[in-house]
């Protein structure tokens, strides 16, 4: 790609024009300034709004902000400007990565904006691993493939070529996935926030190399296993942002109190005892993040802790508020679950 001149980012009112690239528009700092951009927090939060505003996208199916890592102005300055629908978490296996992603859900909870989405980026890599003896075992099997080769046909480039493929599937079938970041936290992000749309996309040399040299990894190889994985994200969120449109519309499940049995109402007929849910919340207060054991004792929570209030967020959860200063978000599968449990 082209770098353009500096007349074809500007259009006549003064609106930047983004990029494009096979059918997709982008704006990046990198277009517009040629040295290190040395901001501050409040220049970088005027960039980004000239960003959203003040570029001439015309007419979009998806507008997607990549953001910075961390829980800064950034995203609080973007929750603020914009009606964001929803988010979606790109992290790595390991634990600490794990802990990143728990204050980033927190972070856009807070904010009422619901996570749609986990990535868990180079999640494995295939390697090869060879075990004792294997060479010894390869060079008998070559040669016992050279020699029914010969018996059969005495063309030597035949012997060759049955050598080859012997040597190549062997070596081929040594490739193991290893996962060198660790298992991941796929269960755990399920458990704690009920999210389903989880990706895990393998550490591929080719991907960067990809995008060093301009033609991403998923248009290179439209059939390959990492554009299946992407293809299955976008389809993903596409599916939970209609239903987070549905929701909006219908009001989505419910969750009301009956203050006169302190019970919470579950779509409008199944009931849950307020201490049973306070119970079952698994936030990272209430849970060990990293092994999933239960850190609230039921002593410390009273016998007539009340709900004071609750939110739905997106079709998927609800958050309630506590008598006892607690905070809980439940997806609504764990309160049918609980349900069900009580009947």
């Amino acid at each position: 790609m082209t770098k353009p001149a500096a007349t074809d980012v500007v259009f006549a009112n003064n609106q930047l024009k983004p990029l494009e690239f096979e059918g997709v528009k982008l704006m990046s700092m990198g277009f517009i300034n040629k040295g290190a951009a040395i901001m501050r927090g409040p220049m970088v939060n005027q960039i980004l709004n000239q960003f959203v505003s003040l570029c001439n996208w015309g007419d979009l199916d998806y507008l997607v902000i990549d953001m910075p890592p961390g829980t800064g102005d950034i995203q609080l300055t973007l929750a603020q400007i914009m009606n964001i629908t929803a988010a979606v978490i790109v992290t790595t296996p390991q634990r600490l990565s794990f802990v990143d992603v728990v204050k980033g859900i927190d972070l856009f909870d807070t904010v009422n904006v619901p996570c749609v989405a986990v990535v868990e980026n180079m999640c494995e890599y295939e390697a090869y691993t060879f075990p004792p003896g294997f060479y010894e075992a390869l060079g008998a099997k070559a040669a016992s493939a050279a020699a029914a080769s010969l018996a059969f046909n005495p063309d030597p480039s035949r012997s060759f070529d049955a050598v080859t493929r012997v040597i190549r599937d062997a070596v081929e079938a040594q490739k193991q996935p290893r996962k060198v970041f660790g298992q991941g936290h796929n269960a755990r992000l399920r458990d704690m926030w009920g999210i389903d749309n989880i990706v895990s996309i393998p550490l591929l040399d080719d991907v960067a190399a990809s995008g060093d040299s301009g033609l991403p990894h998923v248009v290179k190889y439209p059939e390959s296993a990492v554009a299946a994985s992407l293809a299955e994200l976008a389809q993903g969120v596409v599916t939970e942002l209609k239903r987070l449109s549905d929701a909006a519309g219908a009001g989505g499940p419910q969750l009301t109190v009956d203050r006169a049995t302190n019970e919470l109402v579950y779509q409008g007929t199944s009931r849950v005892a307020a201490k049973a849910l306070r119970m079952d919340c698994r936030c990272a207060v209430c849970v060990e993040e990293f092994t999933g054991r239960r850190l609230l004792a039921p002593a410390s929570v009273p016998d007539d802790v009340q709900p004071l209030s609750s939110a739905p967020i997106g079709r998927y959860a609800v958050s309630v508020d506590w008598s006892d200063g607690h905070k809980s978000l439940f997806p609504f599968r764990q309160i049918a679950a609980l349900v069900q449990q009580g009947q």
